[in-house]
């Protein structure tokens, strides 16, 4: 059995040609895993071999349904499952940094426009004017974005609510010193990892429902979706959060139970093996 684990498209078709490899070399099952939406259509070349690779190809694996209704619509592969992603339950012990204020919200992704930190800075006016003892740190790679962000918060004049950390090699660590996440990515999200994370250490997230988040996070029930691009939705309920501790600490309850119930390394591995299980073959894996 050889099990091909592709990051997403288009750098994943080096994956889809493995299977051809495979195939060639004898192998009776194959297995591609994909992360991300595709971005090429079925018109295009990569479209057309994804016609032939789907024969080659026992399962394509992706991490949510709209990810897999993307793929069977924009490619040829037809047999697409969905295993939902899964951390593990170890938790890190916290590192401790200095805080400015007494409320704090973090957003973890690498700065580029799709992640959308700038809708959260948009948001920002209103919600210091509602809660002033607020800090906003942004943990990921200064991107693309990083400079038009820094001028934009510059130019609302709440550059003395944000702190750019850039890239942090211990971001669970690091989770454990805030009140809750905000995610507001906007489009070609395929699951929301960091929403895992956060529920780990019990802190909720707030996300646009963009992607695949609204199958993770239950609204108002251990997380809060807001329309996609919605500014003064994410305000209010970046509010609603600061003020109400309770709920605060409710949704991430009950994110953590779900974590442990549902999104974790274990069942996920485990649906993996059910996948699996009929073959005795040896697994070859390629990580692309």
């Amino acid at each position: 059995m050889y099990v091909s684990n592709s990051g997403g498209y288009p750098a994943g078709w080096l994956n889809v040609l493995t299977i051809f490899y495979a195939r060639m070399l004898g192998v009776k099952k194959t297995y591609l895993i994909v992360h991300n939406f595709p971005a090429h259509s079925r018109c295009s070349f990569w479209g057309s071999v994804s016609k032939f690779a789907n024969q080659c190809c026992n399962n394509v694996v992706t991490v949510s349904n709209v990810v897999a209704e993307a793929i069977r619509k924009n490619t040829y592969f037809n047999k697409v499952v969905v295993i939902h992603n899964g951390i593990a339950k170890e938790t890190v012990p916290r590192r401790k940094i200095q805080l400015k204020y007494s409320k704090n919200l973090a957003v973890i992704g690498h700065l580029e426009q799709r992640k959308g930190h700038a809708y959260l800075l948009e948001a920002l006016p209103q919600i210091v004017n509602k809660y002033p003892d607020v800090g906003v740190y942004f943990i990921g790679t200064e991107g693309p974005a990083y400079d038009g962000l820094v001028m934009r918060m510059q130019h609302l004049n709440v550059e003395d609510h944000v702190f750019c950390m850039g890239y942090q090699h211990d971001v669970e660590a690091l989770i454990q010193n805030f009140d809750f996440l905000v995610f507001p990515s906007v489009e070609y999200e395929s699951f929301g990892l960091v929403i895992l994370e956060g529920w780990k250490y019990y802190k909720p997230t707030i996300a646009f429902k963009s992607g695949g988040i609204p199958e993770v996070i239950t609204h108002r029930e251990d997380g809060i979706l807001v329309d996609n691009r919605d500014i003064k939705g994410l305000a209010s309920s970046c509010i609603t959060l600061l003020k109400d501790e309770e709920l605060c600490m409710a949704l991430g309850m009950n994110g953590h139970a779900k974590h442990n119930q549902r999104f974790n390394a274990e069942h996920m591995s485990t649906q993996y093996y059910e996948l699996f299980m009929s073959s005795n073959e040896q697994v070859l894996r390629y990580d692309g």
